[in-house]
């Protein structure tokens, strides 16, 4: 489905959007102060123009710098939304997923080989959904419970800290190996096993809850 909000944005926020409508409405603005044409001609130029407006979404909308984008923008809102949430969760919590988070991005910008996107992905969205439930968990620890009710709810923040801590070790040596993978292609499966390996221990952790 397309999503029409989001397909507008990129169109009006693109900068040659703004060119090509410069390209437009400069020649067509000296035109008239120039020649001070009669209607008829004056309104051939207006609709002229408008056609040429119309011209520049539609290919611009079948381009690959546009498909790009729209690939893009869902992961930005995702972004967004996840360190909004990391916002309420503790700090030993926060510090070590906004690492990880800013890896993920630097990964996937960085290299646009298919070979782990969905590994990376999947990630992605443990992180969040580990992220979500510590950030519930840390709200009810400050609001109730029992001495042993706390002391529970305790120990599992500290196994999702420690998830996340072990995780942005094992990116930050994925993200170390990406420039050798060229001069030794073999390590492309032991890779994909080290991602896997984060993403099954973030599921392990996310089921405690």
């Amino acid at each position: 489905m397309t999503r029409r909000p989001e397909v507008t944005k990129i169109v009006l926020t693109y900068p040659f959007t703004w060119l090509a409508g410069l390209f437009v409405v400069v020649p067509e603005w000296a035109f008239f102060a120039w020649f001070r044409p009669p209607f008829l001609i004056g309104a051939g130029m207006v609709g002229l123009g408008l056609v040429l407006l119309v011209i520049w979404p539609v290919i611009f909308l079948r381009s690959q710098a546009f498909r790009q984008l729209y690939m893009r923008l869902p992961n930005e809102l995702d972004m967004k939304e996840l360190k909004k949430l990391l916002r309420t969760c503790s700090d030993s919590f926060r510090k070590p997923a906004q690492e990880c988070l800013a890896l993920l991005d630097n990964t996937r910008q960085e290299f646009q080989s298919q070979t782990f996107q969905s590994e990376l992905d999947r990630i992605f969205q443990n992180l969040f959904d580990l992220s979500r439930n510590h950030s519930l968990l840390y709200a009810r620890l400050q609001q109730f419970g029992t001495t042993q009710q706390q002391k529970a709810m305790q120990h599992i923040l500290q196994q999702q800290v420690r998830s996340v801590e072990n995780s942005l070790t094992a990116l930050k040596t994925f993200s170390g190996n990406l420039t050798l993978l060229d001069a030794h292609p073999e390590d492309y499966e032991r890779m994909g096993s080290d991602l896997k390996a984060i993403n099954q221990e973030l599921q392990n952790v996310i089921q405690e809850v």
